[in-house]
């Protein structure tokens, strides 16, 4: 079983804009230290959404920060809009990924909207990234 050795959260309610089919950062974790050689790196983020005008949908990306290449991690599968446009959603996403050799480890959350004409808000949201024995 594996054991959380390293966990960092971070939560933000101020609003993010996000410009019409733009794909932009929400959340950012900052380093998290990496006590191991190897290591499993779990990451989840989840975000409250206003849609744009005209937005059909939203897909939410987990990426590796800048000091891993901006790397997608896990899915970045597109959800359709459960409310109209201008509408909240709930946005959840989770990636798991194995890590060798390095000292530390960053991620970000980021959203785009699929068909709007208009901007829309991140509300509220978090990210959270453990590293557990490997």
């Amino acid at each position: 079983m594996s054991e959380v050795l390293e966990k960092q959260v971070v939560y933000s309610s101020a609003n993010v804009a996000v410009p019409t089919t733009d794909e932009t950062t929400l959340l950012q974790s900052g380093a998290v230290q990496v006590p191991v050689h190897t290591c499993i790196v779990h990451v989840r983020a989840w975000c409250q959404m206003t849609s744009g005008v005209a937005a059909t949908g939203i897909t939410a990306r987990l990426r590796r920060g800048a000091d891993g290449g901006n790397t997608i991690v896990g899915e970045s599968n597109t959800v359709t809009l459960a409310a109209a446009a201008g509408g909240n959603e709930q946005l959840f996403v989770e990636g798991v990924e194995r890590r060798e050799n390095i000292a530390s480890v960053s991620y970000e959350l980021s959203a785009q909207q699929t068909a709007a004409t208009g901007n829309g808000t991140m509300l509220q949201g978090l990210i959270e990234v453990e590293i557990l024995t490997g």
